[in-house]
């Protein structure tokens, strides 16, 4: 019920649903439905390993406003701050880590308020350029272990302190 297998002319994909646990949780089922995709689509290559996490962060507001550098180490900002009053934002980067190839897309998008407080949505994508065999899986898990390592070190250096203990347990 809470994890889904895509087949596509793409490839294999392996999504989990709410409520999550760890992706080492998840790792012998990943690897069990990509050996059975291996045997019934007869893939010839793995070009790519990707992660994504999609992340809805609540954050409190104050008198209806929020200061998004309080939470958001990289935040979208307005010209005039002054003046204006942002009621929304969409805030997007693309890097690449030089040490790995790896490559990294980041999105940072409000949501409508609810109940005093705004959701943000934090869209983190990771991706590794493969050419390796589909049998492999030794391989394909240490590109796996390696966007994870990227992700949570993006996840970490985007979020502030106050943002990130919103979310520990109490």
């Amino acid at each position: 019920e809470k994890q889904l297998v895509q087949v596509r002319a793409q490839g294999f994909s392996f999504n989990r649903l709410a409520p999550y646990t760890s992706l080492d949780d998840y790792l012998p089922e990943i690897q069990r439905t990509w050996s059975i995709f291996i045997k019934l689509a007869a893939p010839v290559q793995v070009r790519f390993v990707r992660l994504r996490y999609i992340n809805r962060l609540v954050i409190p507001l104050t008198d209806q406003r929020m200061e998004l550098v309080d939470y958001f180490k990289v935040s979208p900002r307005l010209p005039e701050e002054d003046k204006l009053v942002m009621v929304g934002f969409l805030h997007q980067h693309a890097a690449l880590e030089p040490a790995t190839g790896h490559h990294a897309n980041m999105v940072l998008t409000s949501q409508p308020k609810v109940e005093g407080k705004l959701p943000v949505i934090f869209d983190i994508v990771v991706t590794a350029v493969e050419n390796g065999a589909v049998e492999d899986w030794i391989r394909i898990l240490s590109r796996i272990q390696s966007l994870r390592d990227l992700k949570n070190r993006i996840f970490r250096n985007t979020l502030t302190e106050k943002c990130l203990n919103l979310f520990q347990p109490r």
